[in-house]
């Protein structure tokens, strides 16, 4: 199905396609002049330090987000736009994927209504600036959707190998992005004339490529006694068992609430859940989008009945949910005031809370660390004040207490020096944990501690003999104190104990 005929020109004398154009353009040029106002977040420096020791995997995630921080770098260096670059470049490209799906399974002016849609709902607004494994994850979930869609019309054996590479190479960015395969098997089965596509050879193609790309994270984890399945079930508390909460499902529905923005979220659920009047094609493309929808949306929601998650880890679902909130309520606008008034809302709600999350939340000041920006501000600030106490000291390597701040001190100190994390845990929390520790330093190699908490952890008071207390610095970020850090000097260090 392709209703892409040509439309007539609407305002300005642009057809919604040239108006997607133009939208997409200035996106990309106001998200690159944009992207270096802010300080790296903690997840991108830890990231970006994955990137220099490139691997087929890692603890909590595959290798997506290193390699691709890792091609940046070879064109703009370690600096902030090197590792934002391609944040900003996939956000607009996934902007425009789902501008090509919408229009592929309805028309022209729903797709553009996505798409304005896409860049105001904030959960996709500060992805389209950070680099973390989420902007990979959206942007093939969204490429891999219209995909799968050409390759169900389709007996052309190349669509069903694109789709299931990206799916893998989603998969390779974030684990969850293997839930569209089951999401593709939702949409076979229950359509019956496509439901004999489940056991063709194409399918079963997918499946294997899919299965080829996800090759490199199978072999890591086989290596390193399955690290990261235990670190899923931790992320969803299933380790301590399932137990039911009446609050957590609250949680995670104003999570959500609050990424998507709260009017905008309920037009979603609305459109998911409330039957339309659609017959013929648009049904069958209503019946994707669901299918692209609710499994990662109720996956999350079931879990949360346990504990609720991050609500960010819904996001490549709100790809189906955006275009089918545009296609259910875009055509009634004209001929119902109250629903028109209603979108007017969502949407002004919703650019609103956009326009804040891109720098003016200090207008609401709020305490530090409560404003969620605070993460982006101040780490500049604070490597400098650590680099003149390492000058001072003769320290060489740092030690901070958590993988935030050894990568970020790493990332912003003169020269980036050696950053560890001390063994606090007797499990795996995260690279630092795998990666040889600072016992590797010369044993004569004086260290300085940054800690966010007023208290040195038991493994630096172990194996270190001299552990001074420097001073308190508070890290600065656009004229606020966004957290106060401690910092001490360490010497002496002992012998490693023995394994």
């Amino acid at each position: 199905m392709n209703n892409a005929a040509p439309k007539p020109a609407i305002w300005g004398g642009l057809t919604p396609f040239g108006w997607a154009v133009a939208f997409s353009v200035v996106a990309l040029v106001y998200r690159l002049l944009f992207c270096t106002h802010f300080d790296l977040v903690g997840d991108e420096a830890y990231y970006w330090l994955l990137s220099h020791r490139l691997d087929w995997s890692y603890f909590d995630k595959g290798p997506g987000v290193a390699w691709t921080i890792a091609l940046s770098r070879t064109f703009f260096g370690d600096t902030v736009f090197g590792i934002r670059f391609f944040a900003v470049v996939l956000s607009v490209a996934t902007g425009w994927f789902i501008f090509l799906l919408a229009r592929r399974l309805y028309d022209d002016r729903i797709a553009l209504g996505a798409l304005v849609v896409t860049s105001i709902v904030p959960l996709f607004a500060v992805g389209s600036i950070l680099m973390t494994i989420d902007p990979l994850s959206v942007f093939f979930w969204a490429t891999a959707a219209l995909a799968f869609w050409s390759a169900q019309e389709s007996d052309q054996i190349g669509l069903w190998l694109l789709t299931g590479a990206l799916v893998g190479l989603g998969a390779l960015s974030k684990y969850v992005n293997l839930v569209q395969i089951v999401c593709f098997i939702i949409f076979l089965v229950i359509d019956p004339p496509r439901r004999r596509q489940i056991w063709s050879g194409r399918f079963f193609a997918m499946i294997l490529t899919t299965a080829f790309f996800c090759l490199p994270m199978v072999i890591w984890n086989a290596q390193h006694d399955w690290v990261a399945v235990r670190h899923l079930m931790e992320r969803g508390s299933l380790d301590k068992g399932l137990h039911f909460s009446p609050v957590e499902p609250l949680v995670f529905l104003g999570l959500q609430s609050l990424v998507v923005s709260p009017i905008l979220f309920v037009g979603i659920l609305a459109a998911v859940f409330t039957r339309g009047n659609e017959t013929g094609p648009r049904l069958v493309a209503t019946q994707y989008l669901r299918t692209l929808f609710l499994p990662l949306f109720l996956m999350y929601a079931l879990l949360s009945l346990n504990k609720a998650g991050q609500p960010n880890w819904t996001a490549p679902a709100y790809v189906a949910g955006i275009i089918l909130l545009s296609a259910r309520f875009l055509p009634r606008l004209s001929a119902a005031p109250s629903l028109r008034r209603f979108a007017i809302a969502g949407v002004v709600v919703a650019a609103a809370m956009t326009f804040m999350m891109h720098g003016f939340t200090r207008w609401l000041h709020l305490p530090p660390r409560r404003d969620p920006l605070d993460r982006a501000r101040g780490s500049a600030d604070l490597a400098a004040k650590v680099d003149a106490a390492k000058s001072q000291t003769g320290a060489s390597y740092i030690i901070a207490n958590t993988y935030s701040t050894a990568s970020l001190m790493k990332f912003y100190m003169k020269g980036h020096p050696p950053a560890y994390q001390p063994d606090t845990s007797p499990r795996i929390d995260n690279q630092f944990s795998i990666w040889p520790g600072y016992f590797s330093e010369p044993r004569d190699a004086s260290a300085l501690l940054v800690t966010d908490r007023d208290y040195v952890p038991a493994p630096v008071k172990r194996d270190f003999e001299n552990v001074e207390r420097l001073a308190d610095v508070d890290a600065i970020g656009e004229g606020r104190n966004v957290g106060t850090y401690h910092l001490y000097f360490l010497s002496g260090r002992r012998e490693a104990a023995a394994p």
